[in-house]
């Protein structure tokens, strides 16, 4: 029996379902149209209408089987008709300066910098901000983030962080690292500039969260990866209504509805709010 709680794009057919297969999702990024599924309510039985080999049955049940056939909630039906996320070309790159001050002054290098394609951008959307592109498992660029230039009392009046593309989809840096972290740690932190200042150390083995809630999408990544281990390493700021500390206790309820407690661990800065404000030391005894 498969918990019906787990698959996306879930569609009541009255005597069974029909959903998007999770096994063709996570392994090979197929199934768009979400239809791929069937599970019949009164029997349990259930099959992929691409792929329905014996092997193929066992992943899916390995992603979302219920152990002991125990009866599964009710879910939220989803929105059968979502738009794929838009394929944008990499000339608009050539458009981001390498106005990089700000960044260098929090630590960050400009060979990280460069490795990441970030710039300085000066119209439309992300107008003065830095800018950096998002690839999806394909490497295809489908998004962009944006942090504003400034903090300053007179910027703080606008969001911190902008997106082009369907953040929900978001999983980056994976372009960079997915060879390194598939089966090993993973720590997953707030923001892009956490990740830019550990990658300037030589820690990458890290994804972006892009705020405090744990995506559909990053937890199918980490499905796919089977890490050894998932650090989950939100911002400790006790003193800012301990968002990121509360979010660090959900982040950690969801992933271990499909791995084992020992497995996810919440581990927070100590010596400062987040990772980005960490000295080249203090990120040596935190990843050490």
């Amino acid at each position: 029996m498969l918990d019906v709680n787990k698959l996306d794009n879930l569609i009541d057919k009255g005597t069974y379902y029909i959903s998007a297969c999770i096994a063709c999702r996570i392994d090979n990024s197929s199934d768009k149209t979400g239809n791929h599924l069937i599970i019949y309510k009164n029997t349990g039985k259930y099959g992929c209408a691409v792929n329905n080999s014996t092997e193929h049955k066992k992943r899916i049940f390995q992603l979302a089987g219920i152990q002991g056939g125990q009866v599964p909630q009710e879910p939220v039906k989803s929105n059968p008709s979502i738009k794929e996320c838009q394929i944008y070309d990499e000339s608009c790159l050539i458009k981001l300066l390498p106005k990089w001050d700000l960044l260098l002054e929090r630590g960050i290098s400009k060979d990280t910098l460069r490795e990441f394609k970030i710039g300085f951008c000066q119209a439309k959307t992300l107008r003065l901000r830095y800018a950096a592109p998002v690839y999806n498992l394909k490497n295809q660029l489908h998004g962009f983030w944006g942090r504003r230039y400034k903090d300053t009392p007179e910027t703080e009046k606008y969001p911190k962080y902008l997106y082009i593309g369907r953040k929900s989809k978001f999983l980056w840096p994976s372009h960079l690292n997915r060879d390194i972290i598939k089966g090993k740690e993973i720590y997953l932190v707030e923001s892009p500039l956490c990740v830019l200042k550990a990658w300037t150390f030589g820690y990458k083995n890290l994804l972006c969260l892009f705020g405090v809630s744990l995506s559909p999408t990053v937890l199918n990544y980490l499905v796919s990866l089977n890490p050894s281990k998932i650090f989950v390493s939100t911002n400790n700021e006790v003193d800012n209504n301990s968002i990121g500390n509360n979010a660090a206790i959900e982040i950690k309820a969801k992933l271990n509805k499909f791995f084992s407690d020992e497995k996810v661990i919440i581990k927070l800065p100590v010596e400062t709010k987040d990772i980005c404000d960490m000295n080249e030391e203090q990120l040596k005894v935190f990843f050490g």
